[in-house]
């Protein structure tokens, strides 16, 4: 295990562990996921920091998320957003997502690995765009 992955995890189970400490309603994994892949962003817009609430029971409301019936998240369109990071190893853990759309961003690194774990995952390659 890759130390970025074992800290994606940590913060993710720490995420998670203060929800159910402090009574919220329990955000569904995909919202925990959402919430983690935030912490690789060194700019994260006002648009998505207001509507990205930990306090939400799922995250089908939040800006750029599109779910289905089941509330499983199957669209991330961040584009244009001007966010500016990386994209971490967390997004192979949106098992249902269909799309993943990030032009108008300032993402860096590789594309990662983990994207294979998003095996319904159709239109992504050409819209991911990295500096």
């Amino acid at each position: 295990m890759t130390r970025t992955s074992c800290s994606s995890r940590i913060i993710t189970l720490l995420l998670l562990t203060i929800f159910l400490l402090h009574g919220a309603s329990a955000l569904t994994s995909d919202g925990l996921t959402l919430l983690s892949l935030m912490t690789h962003w060194t700019i994260v817009p006002p648009l998505i920091n207001s509507s990205w609430k930990a306090s939400d029971s799922n995250s089908c409301s939040w800006v750029g998320i599109q779910c289905d019936h089941a509330h499983n998240l199957i669209s991330l369109n961040l584009t244009g957003h001007g966010i500016f990071g990386r994209l971490g190893p967390e997004v192979g853990n949106l098992y249902h997502l269909q799309n993943l759309l990030l032009f108008g961003n300032g993402f860096s690194g590789k594309v990662i690995l983990e994207l294979s774990n998003c095996s319904l995952l159709t239109d992504s390659v050409e819209r991911y765009h990295i500096l």
